[in-house]
């Protein structure tokens, strides 16, 4: 189906820093989308052809349905791509007019894949021997040293779990990719160090979809795509 595509968009090359000013608690996620916006039809999308791309097998579906429930729940109809296909034997040619017919735009979503980063805990600082959870410039208790990154200037990082998704809207009528945009999602790798001093267990993948799947659609709705 990216056959479909004749032209593209220049997405400008985005750095998200990671090294946030909040704490991540054990289990949650953060995600950040910037977008690019170009050529967009006086009227919004509002039906779907939704493509996920470059996922593992095992993530693949439930990012797919991630992305579907969430630019659902703005109203739009949204459809598995590869499932309109399914169980028809189909040429490229004959796939597009079928999206063209019945789709006003395409969604493709695409990972980087799951890397292994580090979030700075603006709240935690090293006193040489423990990490010493501080509030409002008062130090209250230490931490397990041991679930944290301490660097050589003391400052303290813990182990994140980080994704890139990249997303690209073609209008269906003119083939023309009109919206781009670049999420970057985190969540918990250690199930300790909740500065709470309560344990948790690490972020499931899943959430990390359905909260990057949520982002990509409220942004989205904010540049008038939807």
């Amino acid at each position: 189906m990216r056959a479909l595509k004749c032209s593209t968009l220049v997405l400008a090359i985005i750095v998200l820093l990671l090294g946030g000013c909040g704490t991540i608690v054990p289990g949650s996620t953060h995600s950040e989308t910037r977008s690019l916006v170009a050529d967009l039809p006086a009227e919004h999308y509002r039906s779907i052809a939704v493509f996920v791309e470059n996922f593992d097998e095992i993530d693949r579906l439930p990012a797919e349905q991630a992305i579907i429930g969430s630019l659902g729940s703005f109203g739009v109809r949204a459809v598995s791509g590869p499932a309109l296909f399914e169980g028809r034997h189909l040429d490229d040619q004959s796939k597009a007019k079928l999206v063209q017919k019945d789709f006003d735009a395409v969604l493709y979503v695409s990972t980087g894949g799951k890397v292994a980063s580090e979030q700075k805990m603006e709240n935690l600082v090293y006193n040489g021997q423990d990490v010493i959870y501080v509030a409002g410039g008062i130090p209250w208790y230490p931490l397990k040293t041991q679930h944290y990154i301490i660097k050589a200037d003391g400052s303290v990082y813990k182990p994140v779990i980080a994704n890139k998704l990249k997303s690209d809207l073609q209008d269906t009528k003119t083939n023309i990719q009109v919206w781009s945009s670049e999420t970057i999602v985190t969540g918990d790798a250690d199930q300790y160090g909740n500065p709470s001093g309560m344990t948790g267990t690490p972020v499931d993948y899943s959430t990390m979809l359905l909260d990057a799947a949520k982002q990509i659609a409220i942004k989205m709705r904010e540049d008038h795509v939807i």
